[in-house]
């Protein structure tokens, strides 16, 4: 019988690396497949767990910011070189973030990401990774639900880190790294579109300076509370704009409550909740607001859970969001750059049901057509075929 192995080596926000883990092995099963599930815990000594499925062959292995490269035995091996099988690291963030990993990749690896560029980064930064792939998430419908609510507001999910915190990091960088680092948000807020490394890259050469491969990703990870800022940045003006409109907000997440707006009687805010229980909240709603700066060349899960329970998505505008899912009427999009467009977005799909109705039904039948978990597990087996 066909095996798979699943793990979840590392636990990620809102516990989603362990679901994400338990939607990936139902999908096997339901293709016929025999699956086992290994969760590890941080406190574990998981060693005689992980060691018994060595020299065991199996169709694939996956696991979910893994760190299973990273690890060794006493005889000096790598203990991915003990599993017989293709291994899929599925990185759902951007990959600065996994540099040791990348470094510790084994013949048998691919790399999956949810972003172009990020493809495109491993690619060139991380030349010992050989098999790189794009592939989005999935997301699932919720399993309790009765009606929207009554109440029309844009819901906001996701976290927002303690900007005291990062204005430290920066200020705690050597001079050099926290110029780089301020220029880089310039950069990055004058261009939403570019990419963390494309704004290394130009700042590098206006410097005249080239670094070899690895040590610009050593570089790169270093600069990482740039994206920290550029993501809390772009959501407080986000939440703002449409408190300034008097449009009503609810907010779900960690840290929101550490930020204060003005007109915060249209703002509602909740903490942080199991991402099973996300899709719940996000059912209920009409308007499903979206800002990930670094994953415009991809699409978020985010997005896939709003097509998925029939709410509006409005998402930060991009190329790649533009082609493969707005002119197929799936989603709505607004510039970072013309935050009106945002407040018009909003308007629009609140006060006009023929359009939200549409917009909604394209995107459900969009979702069951392309991208449930079935469809993202049998993607992972085309890589190996």
């Amino acid at each position: 019988m066909k095996k798979v192995l699943i793990f979840s080596s590392r636990e990620i926000c809102y516990f989603s690396g362990t679901f994400f883990s338990e939607q990936i092995a139902h999908a096997f099963e339901e293709l016929g497949y025999e699956v086992d599930v290994c969760h590890i815990a941080p406190e574990e000594d998981y060693e005689q767990k992980l060691e018994s499925y060595m020299d065991q062959e199996f169709t694939c292995i996956v696991d979910i910011n893994s760190l299973l490269p990273q690890l060794g035995l006493d005889d000096g091996s790598r203990y991915l070189d003990h599993l017989a099988g293709p291994f899929f690291d599925l990185i759902v963030d951007h990959p600065l973030f996994h540099h040791n990993t990348l470094l510790n990749a084994t013949d048998r690896m691919h790399v999956v990401l949810l972003d172009e560029c990020q493809k495109a980064y491993v690619e060139q930064y991380y030349p010992m990774v050989k098999h790189v792939h794009m592939m989005p998430l999935s997301a699932n419908e919720a399993s309790c639900f009765e009606q929207k609510s009554v109440d029309k507001k844009v819901l906001v999910i996701g976290t927002m880190e303690r900007e005291d915190h990062i204005r430290e990091l920066i200020d705690q960088m050597k001079p050099d790294r926290k110029s780089n680092a301020l220029r880089m948000i310039d950069y990055i807020l004058a261009d939403p579109e570019m990419t963390y490394e494309k704004a290394l890259e130009e700042i590098l050469s206006e410097q005249g300076m080239t670094l070899p491969a690895e040590q610009f990703a050593i570089e790169l990870n270093a600069l990482y509370p740039v994206q920290f800022f550029v993501r809390n940045y772009d959501r407080r003006k986000a939440v703002q704009t449409l408190l300034n409109a008097h449009i009503p907000v609810k907010t779900i997440g960690d840290g929101w409550d550490k930020v204060h707006f003005e007109n915060e009687q249209y703002l509602e805010k909740k903490k942080g909740i199991h991402i099973a229980v996300s899709y719940e909240a996000i059912a209920k709603e009409w308007v499903l607001f979206n800002c990930t700066p670094f994953f415009n060349h991809g699409i978020h899960d985010r997005i896939l859970a709003g097509m998925a329970n029939h709410t509006a998505v409005l998402t930060d505008k991009s190329r790649y969001m533009q082609t493969h899912l707005e002119q197929k009427g799936c989603v709505k999009t607004y510039s970072l750059q013309d935050m009106d467009t945002l407040v018009e977005g909003v308007k629009e799909l609140l006060g006009n049901r023929k359009l939200w109705t549409e917009q909604t039904a394209c995107a459900y039948d969009c979702f069951c057509r392309e991208h449930t978990w079935k469809h993202r597990v049998l993607e992972l087996l085309s890589y190996i075929e």
